[in-house]
């Protein structure tokens, strides 16, 4: 049985995304996915994942970057891969009031507009959910401020 939950930067079936540069990043993307162009693909996914929208590259941490960078080229066939659809008979958001356990949803402050969103949405449809926002980190909140992830997470998963 499941006590407590935490959820890093979740995604949401169905969700429709809006920000307007993340779609014409992902429409790139999808072009060089299809042109075989793993480097390219490597490149734009750190500056995506790692960097966000809003911070200069050169300002986040060239090992976090290099690591994500070869952790997306060592796995490069799953990353790439379009992910299953939820079928349209399960609808995640109607769900999520469902969820009775203590729940902390994790976003990095500098995560796409709409990985803002989900977490907000996800944080407000789940009862008594808290939402933490990682300062200097994009989608990889674990990986660039782990000192504060690590903390929170032991923090609210352990019960005294």
């Amino acid at each position: 049985m499941v006590s407590r939950l935490v959820l890093i930067a979740p995604g949401m079936p169905g969700y429709e995304y809006r920000d307007e540069e993340t779609l014409a990043k992902d429409a790139i993307l999808e072009r060089l996915i299809a042109s075989g162009r793993r480097e390219e693909v490597a490149d734009m996914l750190v500056n995506i994942w790692v960097v966000g929208l809003k911070r200069d590259r050169e300002t986040v941490d060239s090992a976090a970057r290099a690591l994500v960078r070869e952790m997306i080229l060592d796995n490069y066939p799953s990353v790439t891969d379009k992910f299953p659809e939820a079928p349209p008979e399960f609808d995640v958001m109607s769900r999520l009031a469902e969820i009775r356990v203590p729940t902390l949803v994790i976003v990095g402050d500098s995560d796409l507009p709409d990985m803002q969103a989900i977490s907000q949405l996800v944080a407000d449809r789940i009862h008594g959910a808290k939402r933490l926002l990682i300062p200097d980190a994009a989608h990889l909140p674990n990986m660039e401020n782990s000192m504060l992830f690590n903390r929170s997470v032991i923090d609210f998963l352990v019960v005294q």
